[in-house]
C-alpha cells in the first residue's frame, strides 16, 4: 500500500528499492506536508517569527514602492528574464 494518506493504490517495486509510495504525485504530496509542518514548527520559535517580520516588512517595502511607481505613471519594471 502506498504510504501516503487516503491513497489506496499498491506501491510499485522496482529493482532493490522498496517504492514506499504508488506514482510521484503521491510522494510529493507527503513531501509538501512535511514541508509546510517543518516550517510551521519553526515559526513558533523566536528565531522564527523575526525572520518572519523580516519577510513581512521587505514585501511591505516592496509594495509601497511598486504602488509609488504606478502613482506617477510608469509602470514597475517587469524582472530580468532568465537564462536558460
Amino acid at each position: 500500500m502506498c504510504d501516503r494518506p487516503g491513497c489506496h493504490e499498491a506501491a510499485q517495486k522496482s529493482g532493490r528499492s522498496q517504492r514506499r509510495y504508488c506514482c510521484p504525485a503521491c510522494r510529493q504530496a507527503v513531501q509538501r506536508v512535511l514541508d509546510r509542518e517543518r516550517k510551521w514548527q519553526v515559526r513558533g520559535t523566536f528565531r522564527g517569527q523575526r525572520a518572519r517580520a523580516r519577510e513581512y516588512q521587505a514585501a511591505r517595502t516592496r509594495r509601497c514602492t511598486d504602488h509609488h511607481d504606478t502613482a506617477r505613471g510608469t509602470l514597475p519594471r517587469p524582472p530580468a528574464a532568465r537564462p536558460g
